[in-house]
């Protein structure tokens, strides 16, 4: 009978504060990093990356300038990111992503909308006329510095490297 109340006990603190990963929040890890005359925005759980945008609006900036910024709001129930970027000329996009476990979920980018289970990797290319994304479906995984990652992706990942050095990237 003891045994009994003690595990419905500990069941019942189980069902009051969650079981989910991480206890509670989604997101363990974001920040930005640049490689080359790019940057790559990531949201991570754990060591499992679940969304990178990375973008060129570096390159295009000139002596011009610019400024962005992210932010996020994860519970065990739900997670919202938002970002946007934008040139001092008046060039840029905006981004959000709403996902329960990282791996369904949508990302709206300039008002596209994508399934986040078709892939976690944006490349937002801008041009004068506007930015074209590119989709890519890459597992991503990070056990170390997020610069590390970034810069052995855009090393040897052909469409990643052809993006960050300017090329055509939509194959």
């Amino acid at each position: 009978m003891k045994r009994s109340c003690v595990a419905i006990a500990f069941l019942c603190l189980l069902a009051l504060i969650g079981c989910g990963q991480n206890g509670g929040s989604l997101v363990t890890a974001s920040g930005s990093v640049q490689v080359e005359e790019t940057m790559a925005s990531y949201y991570a759980s754990g060591e499992r990356v679940f969304l990178v945008v990375w973008h060129d609006m570096i390159r295009s900036l000139g002596s011009g300038g610019g400024h962005g910024g992210s932010g996020s709001s994860s519970s065990a129930r739900k997670t919202e990111i938002e970002g946007d970027y934008q040139t001092t000329d008046g060039r840029g996009f905006r981004y959000t992503c709403r996902t329960t476990d990282g791996i369904t979920g949508f990302v709206v980018i300039d008002g596209v909308e994508y399934d986040l289970a078709d892939g976690c990797l944006f490349l937002v290319a801008s041009h004068a006329e506007g930015s074209s994304v590119t989709q890519l479906k890459r597992e991503l995984v990070m056990p170390g510095a997020p610069q590390e990652m970034f810069k052995a992706l855009a090393d040897t990942d052909p469409q990643i490297a052809a993006f960050v050095r300017g090329g055509d990237h939509s194959d």
